[in-house]
């Protein structure tokens, strides 16, 4: 008679409840950003990113990341009231 195959369970790591990371890995921190590792370290080195080396590993404190994005997202926001009157400034323009 043959046996059932035994099914091999693949670790999950638990889903964080507490927060976003301390830090993470020059890895992962590419694949946040859709940048590649070499990318990382040339952020590191100019000093836009901040590391921590543990052991062997370098991680990318996760707060730095979120800093590098900020200016970005502040010169995106932009409110529907600027719209309008970016809107109103069009048409007054137009007309003229």
């Amino acid at each position: 008679m043959l046996e059932k195959p035994t099914t091999i369970h693949k670790w999950k790591s638990p889903k964080l409840e507490w927060g976003p990371p301390l830090c993470v890995s020059m890895n992962e921190a590419g694949r946040l950003l859709g940048v590649c590792r070499s990318v990382i370290e040339k952020r590191i080195g100019e000093g836009t990113l901040k590391d921590v080396k543990i052991g062997r590993r370098h991680l990318v404190v996760y707060e730095s990341l979120k800093q590098l994005l900020a200016p970005d997202a502040e010169k995106v926001k932009v409110t529907v009231e600027q719209q309008r009157e970016a809107g109103y400034a069009m048409e007054q323009a137009r007309r003229r």
